[in-house]
């Protein structure tokens, strides 16, 4: 395990330190000449095109579904008949209620289009009319500051479906579980991703390492930012490929990992006074504790 320490005496991590360069300034990319109702901003992440979208899909499934021979009153659904169904949603959120069926009826609500469905797809394929033009609206009338979070989120649900997980330690234990880059300083999330299974990683490095070097593009960032992360992402072949694409990351790390110093030299006597500090490092590396 000590193939990346140093030999005694310690030898100080070579400092690196990268030019904040911004694809974009940061901040909200909007119009500042223009004013915005709560409407116009919902509709920047929830476009008229992509509600459109959605409303095509479920009439189509509706006639699929009639055509079967499942017989039930359908009125198509039109643009402002699902947004109003999106206030009730985000009302609901706000508004506890005792009896959830008593809303409404939701078999017909199809995201996707029904002439798409096949077993070999995109697991998420359905929600794929939904997801994309919010994840580019997210991109695109925001941009982050230097300081990045990569975290992990439950969304509950109980669906029937293959990429459901349960998270026991988590507040959500049922649910879809997203990979997320926020802005640290805002909370704003900057980028996502639905996690489907280790299958759609494939660069054989776990997925921790791919989980966030799925969501860092330089392409729409730029480069000098810095990425904080938990230890379930921590680990020397993530820090040192995102050095290399000129990330800084910082991190909590795991005693157990493979790479963690096991070496006694420069180390924490058991009883050292509160806010000692001891470290070791090694190339763009360094360890503190």
């Amino acid at each position: 395990r000590g193939h990346l320490i140093p030999t005694p005496p310690p030898q100080p991590a070579r400092t690196v330190q990268f030019r904040f360069c911004l694809a974009k300034t940061p901040g909200a990319q909007l119009d500042a000449s223009k004013k915005y109702s709560p409407l116009d901003r919902f509709q920047l992440f929830f476009s008229v095109s992509a509600v459109q979208n959605l409303c095509t899909n479920i009439n189509k499934n509706a006639e699929k579904r009639r055509a079967q021979g499942i017989k039930y009153e359908w009125h198509p659904v039109s643009i402002k008949d699902m947004y109003q169904f999106m206030g009730i949603q985000i009302f609901m959120g706000l508004l506890t209620s005792h009896n959830m069926r008593e809303y409404w009826s939701c078999q017909t609500l199809h995201i996707g289009d029904p002439k798409e469905d096949s077993p070999k797809h995109d697991p998420v394929f359905q929600l794929r009319p939904f997801l994309d033009p919010l994840l580019l609206a997210c991109q695109s009338f925001y941009r982050p500051r230097q300081n990045l979070s990569v975290d992990e989120r439950m969304v509950a649900s109980k669906s029937r479906i293959g990429f459901r997980w349960y998270m026991k330690r988590k507040p959500t234990k049922w649910g879809i579980k997203l990979f997320l880059l926020t802005d640290a300083s805002t909370g704003y999330t900057c980028n996502f991703s639905i996690y489907t299974g280790r299958s759609q990683f494939v660069s054989g490095k776990g997925l921790s390492y791919d989980s966030v070097m799925n969501l860092l593009k330089v392409s729409y960032l730029g480069t000098g930012y810095h990425v904080y992360v938990y230890s379930f992402y921590s680990s020397s072949a993530l820090f040192c490929d995102l050095c290399r694409l000129k990330f800084g990351t910082c991190g909590t790390i795991r005693e157990n990992r493979p790479e963690f110093p096991s070496t006694m030299e420069n180390a924490l006597p058991k009883r050292a006074e509160r806010g000692s500090l001891c470290w070791i490092g090694c190339d763009e590396l360094l360890f503190t504790r």
